[in-house]
This record gives C-alpha cells, sequence and structure tokens, in this order.
C-alpha cells in the first residue's frame, strides 16, 4: 500500500518536461518517478542500459567480422552457432 510521500524541489521548466513525458507515454507522474527512483537505488543510472546495450552490439559486431576476417572464410564456422547468435543479437539490438 502507498500512503507514504517524498516531497522535494525542481524548476518549472523540469516539472513541464515530466508532465510532457508522462501525457506522450501514458503514465501517471508519480509512477514515473518511483520507476526512476527504484532504478537509481539499483544503480541503474541514466544511461547504463544503453550503454551495455552498445557494448553488447559491438560485441556482437566483433564475432561476426571475426568470422568474415578469416582467411579464407570458414562456411562452417560462418553457419556456425558464433556468426548465429552474434547476428541474432544484431538483429534484436542487444
Amino acid at each position: 500500500m502507498k500512503d507514504s510521500s517524498i516531497r522535494f524541489r525542481i524548476s518549472e521548466a523540469e516539472k513541464g518536461r515530466i508532465e510532457d513525458f508522462s501525457q506522450r507515454i501514458g503514465s501517471p507522474v508519480s509512477e514515473i518517478l518511483r520507476r526512476a527512483a527504484a532504478d537509481a537505488v539499483r544503480g541503474e543510472v541514466p544511461g547504463n542500459r544503453l550503454r551495455r546495450a552498445c557494448a553488447d552490439v559491438r560485441r556482437s559486431a566483433n564475432r561476426l567480422l571475426d568470422v568474415m576476417n578469416s582467411t579464407p572464410i570458414d562456411a562452417r564456422h560462418l553457419h556456425g552457432e558464433v556468426a548465429r547468435t552474434a547476428a541474432q543479437e544484431l538483429i534484436q539490438c542487444k
């Protein structure tokens, strides 16, 4: 049961951006702020997920490049699990 509150001050511009975002995604401001606070407490600061996703994409791309740069290209390796997994991760933007 949610019966406690925390008050803090923000600028009108910050408040407006949060309210605009709330309307765009159809989620109450309190829910957005609760999620942001929970993420921060877990160490999920803004941008961490994006940085991890970018690192995963780079790792997958490097795996594919390793396969493509082998001379001659080993078709078994190209069709193998490493290349398949890397390609799937890239497609899924992991």
